[in-house]
């Protein structure tokens, strides 16, 4: 629901003063003229007819119809304006106020911005113009080029919703893609470093076996070292105990060639002193052997205990190779773990890619369907309204916009009349006259309808300002007779505002505003 209560005019352009306005409340179709008894020759012209909802249109969204802004509005010789509004938005009541010098918007007595009353109203400036307030000086929605028409359009129904989520989806391609290729050159890094860790590897390998065949190498060395210096060790104690026995016989041959009967002791046959002489020097000689032997026995002593000392250490000594094998296979595998999960990620990510680019189009179809289905009920609305209007076996079309093989949208907009007995369709822009004003409010009609239905509101308020120029009096009597079967069936209050005087008996009322020398008032 979308109604009007009061509305309370203080210093705003020719109601000078404050003005509290009633406006009838029952449904039916109200005719608004003017008096203008300040400049008689005028007539109904100049009095301030539409400034009544150029008021209402300026409270709620800051500018009038036809841009006035700021100080513009304030009454001659006055230093400050102020409108209230009341109005019925659905289940809210919504009391607005908006003043200038000073400047302020309120909403039920509480500062708002204009963005937030915007949502509690459910309507913007624009689909309001085209909707509730179809103002003297606003632009009829089919004398729009093409273009324009489908800009409106759109923006009106928001169907650009659709383009703005294709929007969103092609960001979000585009953060994918990034992350991704973020990830693939992260995954390039890594790959890389797992290849340097295989040829070090590799070259840790090499140096290990080497380490190993070098240890093995001198281990056995020293083990045949020791075997070799046992060997010659046995052999010197051998000959050091050969020495010392065969000592101990040529002591024992001394000692019997030394007694009186100079006997030998072993063969016991007497003993010459030659033969004493040549023991005694072979004494000398085994005691020098076996001084010989023992040093030798004492060296190789020594050198068996280095080698045995030496080879202890070859035998503890780490093969550290090993170690940094281990260490680089960690790491490798880590490396390769960190690959697996970028790979993962990247593959979930080439989905979401996938899904984002899907939806950067189907977004686009899906507002291309809607655009088709919106405009298909708007031909039904214009076309109901054309008939009441004296259109009669007159068909309205509308050309839209289509996706083309690239991918992209062609733009357009384009009315399309049938007139009777034509099979080929004639531009809207190709009529003039009084054809046109009944096709131009026809289009209006038709898009009011459709704006509200799509804000979810039912209107209970329209406002046509002087929407019978270039019609005829029989003309201006179809459009009064459209808005009152519109008004009663609807059962909405329509005020029609026109200088004309309507031959039209059927108006549930008239409302006459009179500009005199204080200035405008609503009698």
């Amino acid at each position: 629901m979308f109604d009007l209560g009061d509305v309370e005019l203080f210093n705003f352009r020719s109601f000078k003063g404050r003005h509290r306005i009633s406006l009838p409340r029952g449904p039916g179709l109200y005719l608004i003229t003017g008096d203008n008894q300040a400049e008689p020759r005028l007539e109904a012209n100049g009095v301030g007819k539409s400034t009544i909802f150029d008021a209402v249109y300026w409270c709620l969204y800051g500018t009038t119809t036809r841009g006035l802004r700021a100080g513009d509005v304030i009454s001659y010789d006055e230093k400050s304006a102020s409108v209230l509004v009341k109005l019925q938005v659905n289940s809210d009541a919504l009391e607005i106020k908006r003043t200038q010098s000073p400047n302020s918007l309120t909403l039920n007595g509480k500062p708002v911005s204009q963005g937030d009353l915007e949502k509690h109203l459910s309507l913007g400036p624009e689909a309001f113009t085209y909707a509730v307030l179809l103002p003297q000086f606003g632009e009829s929605f089919f004398d729009l080029r093409p273009e324009p028409k489908l800009k409106v359009f759109t923006e009106i129904m928001e169907l650009d919703f659709w383009l703005e989520k294709a929007k969103v989806a092609e960001g979000l391609a585009a953060e994918i893609e990034a992350a991704s290729n973020g990830l693939t050159r992260d995954a390039a890094k890594l790959q890389g470093q797992v290849e340097l860790i295989a040829a070090d590897i590799h070259q840790l390998e090499g140096d290990s076996i080497n380490f190993a065949r070098d240890q093995k190498r001198r281990m056995n060395e020293l083990k045949h070292q020791i075997m070799h210096l046992n060997l010659e060790r046995t052999n010197v104690l051998e000959g050091i105990q050969f020495a010392e026995k065969a000592l101990k016989n040529v002591e024992r041959k001394q000692a019997g060639a030394g007694s009186k009967a100079k006997i030998c002791p072993t063969c016991r046959q007497p003993i010459k002193d030659a033969d004493y002489e040549a023991l005694q020097q072979n004494h000398s000689d085994f005691e020098r052997q076996i001084q010989r032997l023992t040093r030798q026995q004492d060296a190789q002593t020594v050198e068996i205990e280095y080698a045995e000392k030496a080879l202890k250490q070859e035998q503890s000594r780490v093969n550290h190779y090993a170690e940094a094998i281990a260490k680089a296979e960690d790491k490798r595998k880590a490396a390769k773990g960190r690959l697996k999960v970028i790979a993962d990620e990247i593959d979930a990510l080439n989905e979401d890619f996938a899904a984002a680019s899907y939806w950067i189009s189907g977004f686009k179809r899906v507002r291309l369907f809607l655009v088709e289905h919106t405009l298909r009920k708007l031909e039904i609305e214009v076309n109901n309204a054309a008939v009441s209007l004296g259109l009669t076996d007159w068909r309205i079309e509308f050309d839209v916009e289509r996706e083309n093989k690239s991918g992209g949208v062609t733009k357009g907009f384009t009315v399309l009349v049938y007139p009777p007995g034509r099979k080929e369709p004639v531009r809207f822009e190709a009529y003039s006259g009084g054809e046109t004003q009944r096709l131009r409010l026809a289009g209006d009609l038709g898009l009011a309808n459709l704006i509200m239905e799509r804000a979810g509101l039912r209107s209970m308020l329209e406002v046509y300002d002087e929407p019978a120029s270039f019609l005829s009096a029989g003309g201006l009597v179809d459009v009064a007779e459209t808005l009152h079967t519109r008004a009663l069936t609807t059962n909405k209050r329509i005020f029609l505002i026109d200088h004309a005087t309507i031959d039209f008996g059927e108006f549930t009322g008239r409302l006459c505003v009179v500009k005199d020398h204080i200035g405008s008032h609503l009698l």
